[in-house]
């Protein structure tokens, strides 16, 4: 078990290693038959040519002309020779290579070599007579290269500040010392080093980790399983889980005894599965491999509960967390991604009743006992379940979803004190944001659409909307930009006092604008206010 669970911890380091590798803000650029400058991480696909001016560093590329294809030459002065680039085309090493000239290249699939590195033959005199024999030119050994040492620290020096400390990345040499000659010498040895290790490193993720991916979410669906199985067990098991949240992770700990003991954290294992559902091809395999409905049934309470046992207040409490956590990987697996939309109302049954995604955020979010800190979560999952979801926002306004976020602001906002000011807001913005939907998309569903604005602009929600405007002063931005978009349809003739109030607020702000416009630092920002404030104040006059 030690070992089992040590090999998927170093998985998912390795992962991260690749991440850090591969991902560094790259695009394959679109290639025409035009000359294009080539961005710092873009990547190129085969069949195009390739110019790099070695002064400064620069690199074109275009599509191969017929008359390249057939005769290998476009009639322009190049020299030809053997560079090898990583995959934003950066060349990392070069024999016979002149530093004042530039290099034009066609690159095919196959000038790429086992390590997707890009190769360009040297055409010289040896390789020429190679080919006419249809012999394969002579490979260099490592001697043999001269590698571009200030593209490597340029191409390294673009990774995470953590990943050049990990991998002892030196300081170019300054060419003002005395001891430059030695410097320079021992820079191009570690700068050798190091790209020969981060070689080897992308080899071994490519060949053993990444083949790997299906296991480590099995593990994890696994891992869910056995913690629904036997719940109020692993509960009370469950160490410190105020520390789990605070960032304890696998690689933690080298025991294996104490690996074994983590296996079982259902804290940990949503957190490493939400980490690794933030990948888009991650997210559809684990719903492949039927992961979707166990994650999405940690959102139901009875699902943590087992006959003949009660759950203390330190349980439900850990029960809290763990929906929280389930809440927050959901709305990491779908975030907005239309491809994943029907993932929303996907029924399932669970003890005899049909649940789906949806019914199970708004009845958690309804709950009594639950708290702010999962319920942040809660919506964070359905604003990326719902936003731009018509399927979605139609079960929501069926599950009374609106109805229940308005009880929970006005629950908040009711009384002496104001509750959880973030709370408050990600409630407002999600409405902003579901209404300005409808109302910018209109025609997708009219019925849909209609239910949405209706039940997001009902008599409570705009009283305590309004009711808010003065009172902290972090939350007037977000409460006006709400109301500029919400005011238009509330039924302000039912709320004539609340009404007044805001009316008064924002004639006395709109007026301190006009008397501070010339102090300001942020001219934008205070447009922007003064228009949505003027907005909503019109709405409330209409």
């Amino acid at each position: 078990m030690g070992k089992s669970f040590l090999s998927i911890a170093t998985m998912s380091i390795a992962i991260i290693l690749v991440s850090s590798l591969w991902f560094v803000s790259s695009k394959e650029v679109e290639v025409t038959a035009e000359w294009a400058l080539l961005g710092e991480n873009d990547t190129i696909p085969a069949g195009v040519h390739v110019r790099m001016d070695m002064t400064t560093g620069e690199k074109w590329v275009k599509l191969i002309d017929e008359e390249e294809d057939e005769d290998g030459s476009s009639g322009e002065s190049t020299t030809k020779t053997n560079v090898e680039v990583d995959a934003h085309g950066n060349v990392v090493s070069s024999s016979a290579m002149d530093p004042t000239s530039s290099v034009s290249v066609a690159v095919s699939s196959s000038t790429k070599d086992k390590d997707g590195a890009v190769v360009i033959d040297e055409d010289d005199d040896n390789n020429n007579n190679n080919h006419e024999n249809n012999e394969p030119p002579q490979d260099l050994s490592l001697e043999d290269l001269n590698y571009d040492y200030d593209m490597m620290h340029r191409t390294l020096s673009k990774l995470p500040p953590e990943e050049q400390e990990r991998m002892g990345l030196p300081d170019v040499p300054s060419t003002s010392k005395s001891t430059y000659a030695q410097d320079r010498q021992i820079f191009e040895q570690r700068m050798k080093d190091i790209w020969l290790a981060r070689q080897e490193e992308l080899q071994f993720v490519q060949e053993e980790i990444v083949a790997d991916l299906p296991k480590l979410l099995k593990h994890r669906i696994d891992m869910i399983s056995s913690y629904l199985e036997a719940p109020y067990n692993q509960l009370v098991e469950l160490q410190d889980v105020d520390a789990s949240l605070k960032g304890r992770t696998y690689e933690d700990d080298d025991d294996d005894d104490e690996n074994e003991m983590l296996m079982t954290d259902i804290v940990l294992v949503l957190q490493d599965l939400e980490y690794h559902l933030s990948d888009l091809d991650m997210a559809r395999d684990f719903h492949t491999l039927g992961g979707w409905p166990l994650l999405v049934s940690l959102l139901s309470t009875s699902v943590h509960e087992q006959p003949n046992t009660t759950l203390t207040e330190d349980l439900r409490s850990k029960v809290g967390i763990i929906q929280a956590l389930a809440s927050w990987a959901v709305g990491t697996m779908v975030k907005n991604t239309e491809d994943f939309f029907p993932f929303a109302v996907e029924k399932f049954d669970l003890a005899g009743k049909e649940v789906s995604a949806i019914s199970l955020l708004v009845e958690l979010l309804s709950k009594e006992d639950c708290e702010n800190s999962t319920r942040h979560k809660v919506l964070y999952a359905l604003g990326s379940l719902l936003r731009g979801n018509r399927l979605a926002q139609e079960e929501f306004v069926m599950r009374q979803g609106p109805q229940r976020l308005s009880d929970l602001l006005v629950g908040m906002t009711h009384g002496h004190e104001i509750g959880d000011t973030k709370l408050i807001k990600r409630i407002l913005a999600l409405v902003d944001d579901l209404v300005t939907d409808v109302l910018l998309h209109p025609g997708l569903q009219t019925t849909v659409e209609k239910d949405v604005l209706e039940s997001l602009t009902t008599p409570p929600f705009c009283e305590s909307s309004v009711a808010l405007l003065g009172s902290v002063t972090s939350l007037n931005d977000t409460i006006v930009r709400t109301l500029h978009t919400i005011a238009p349809y509330c039924q302000w003739e039912e709320l004539q006092e609340e009404k007044k109030g805001a009316e008064q607020w924002l004639d006395a702000t709109l007026q301190e604008h006009r008397n501070n416009s010339e102090d300001t630092d942020d001219d934008d920002w205070l447009k922007e206010q003064t228009n949505m404030m003027e907005s909503v104040l019109q709405a409330l006059q209409t």
